[in-house]
């Protein structure tokens, strides 16, 4: 078994939703359509972190098609939110919501390959997945005013952010872990 490469493509991931949450949460008022564009750069930028993960441990993870996918998902909606800035809030909440609900499906999914594959706190997916399914459901469901949303997606890519540094160490000490065994 080979060591998953480049693990720093999640961390830096993690991190660029880390800082955007943290902005949602803090200015909610003025966020909203500046969070549309950003959330757009950064799903588009992660997307092809996605991707290129994909392609880089296509021999040594069995799901890798799965994130392949899931990465070009990313990217094109992404792509979409930066070229329609001015698409409306409900629209952009809507597909939001329906994005998170896709995600924590995709984490609760990917625990079976992550499991398999020894990867430490495999089971962080599932309990990120479970929270992303629960906000993206609030968010669709929910007639909140526009701030209460904003600090709402803000807490769920703080969440998602974070999930995703802790899986990137995971990672990490599975690399250590089999290079100590070699």
């Amino acid at each position: 078994m080979e060591a998953f490469k480049h693990p720093w493509l999640y961390f830096l991931r993690g991190l660029l939703f880390i800082i955007i949450g943290i902005y949602a949460i803090t200015v909610p008022v003025d966020a909203l359509l500046v969070l549309v564009v950003f959330i757009g750069a950064v799903t588009l930028v992660t997307g092809f972190f996605q991707i290129l993960s994909a392609i880089f441990n296509a021999k040594n993870y069995m799901h890798w098609g799965l994130m392949f996918v899931w990465g070009i998902v990313e990217f094109l909606f992404g792509l979409i939110l930066i070229t329609k800035p001015g698409i409306s809030v409900e629209i952009f909440l809507f597909i939001f919501g329906f994005w998170a609900i896709a995600t924590g499906v995709f984490f609760i999914g990917d625990t079976i390959g992550l499991k398999k594959s020894n990867v430490p706190y495999w089971w962080l997916n599932v309990i990120a997945g479970i929270l992303m399914i629960i906000l993206g459901y609030i968010i669709i469901t929910n007639p909140f005013s526009a701030i209460a949303i904003t600090i709402i997606l803000g807490i769920e890519a703080v969440i998602y952010g974070i999930f995703v540094i802790l899986c990137s160490f995971g990672v990490i000490k599975y690399n250590k872990n089999l290079r100590a065994k070699i």
